[in-house]
């Protein structure tokens, strides 16, 4: 391959040049050994804008005095690694830059030969890891759209914290707040922004009485588990996992190679539930690896984000 091309898209619908959105020093959140986790989402998207905009890295950087030699070698493994995800002769890529939930994955790589396009693969980027198992998930669910747009369990467990745990939580707080109507909780518990007011005055008190908190929401995810895990729908969750993973590639970094993973996830065929346990249970899933399906609050335990999260588990 002798000729590439990355295109990325940002939030105004203006394309962009990789100068004008990366930094020399941005090699060092692939090469850094510690890792701030409070700050690790924004160090993701260093990444994955660093990743679409490789084949068009601006000379400099490769001419700097300190990071040049990173740059340069970063750029040759992540372009290679790229080029063999498809087993199709070609001589041009076009990296776009995808992101977001909706997508289930961080970028449409379009491969083409005398500018006729003759393949396209998903590839989803993970950082730090060169295996699927060690992998924190490889999907996420919000809890709404668990029963909602999937149907996968009868119950949602926001609506079961609501009714079973909110008033608890509320308890632990040094001054009296209103449980909103549930219309309204709902709408809002999934926003990290705290606009609403109500999730404000929970933000403002999110380090009041931790502990405790903690116990109210692992209490109450275990019982949720306990109580409405048999309801779940294998066949919705195998058609969702396959919808969002169906010919989508890995793409492991490891602070010193890539490592590529496909999966063959129209082998799955969910079987049952085994080792609950807690905020988890896997299920038997009849081929290579099994599930792990883990419920969680992504930001602040109790307070916002309830989210699925599925992740492969070795056998």
């Amino acid at each position: 391959m002798n000729k590439t091309t990355t295109i990325l898209l940002n939030i105004s619908n203006k394309w962009i040049t990789a100068a004008s959105i990366l930094s020399v020093r941005d090699i060092l959140y692939f090469t850094n050994p510690i890792e701030n986790k409070v700050l690790n989402a924004e160090h993701n998207k260093i990444r994955e804008n660093v990743l679409a905009f490789l084949p068009n890295i601006p000379v400099k950087f490769f001419e700097h005095p300190e990071h040049g030699v990173l740059w340069l070698n970063f750029k040759a493994k992540g372009l290679a690694a790229f080029g063999s995800i498809t087993n199709v002769s070609h001589n041009k890529m076009i990296i776009k830059h995808m992101g977001g939930m909706s997508n289930n994955h961080d970028y449409l790589i379009s491969y083409f030969d005398n500018d006729i396009e003759v393949d396209k693969k998903r590839v989803e980027f993970k950082h730090n890891n060169c295996d699927i198992t060690k992998l924190p998930q490889f999907l996420e669910i919000y809890d709404k759209d668990f029963i909602d747009k999937f149907s996968i369990c009868d119950q949602s467990y926001t609506k079961f914290y609501y009714d079973n745990y909110l008033g608890q939580y509320l308890e632990l707080l040094d001054e009296t707040i209103e449980k909103p109507a549930f219309d309204t909780y709902q709408k809002y518990v999934r926003d990290i922004q705290y606009t609403n007011p109500f999730f404000q005055q929970l933000y403002k008190h999110k380090e009041t009485n931790t502990k405790e908190k903690r116990k109210i929401a692992n209490e109450s995810i275990a019982e949720f588990l306990k109580l409405y895990s048999p309801t779940f729908n294998f066949d919705k969750i195998t058609q969702k996992i396959q919808d969002s993973q169906h010919d989508k590639t890995f793409l492991l970094w490891d602070k010193e190679e890539f490592h590529t993973k496909q999966v063959d996830i129209n082998k799955i065929k969910i079987q049952g539930i085994t080792g609950m346990k807690g905020a988890y249970f896997d299920l038997v899933s009849g081929f290579e690896y099994n599930l792990r399906v883990r419920l969680n609050w992504g930001n602040n335990l109790g307070l916002a984000n309830p989210r699925w999260k599925f992740s492969f588990t070795s056998k």
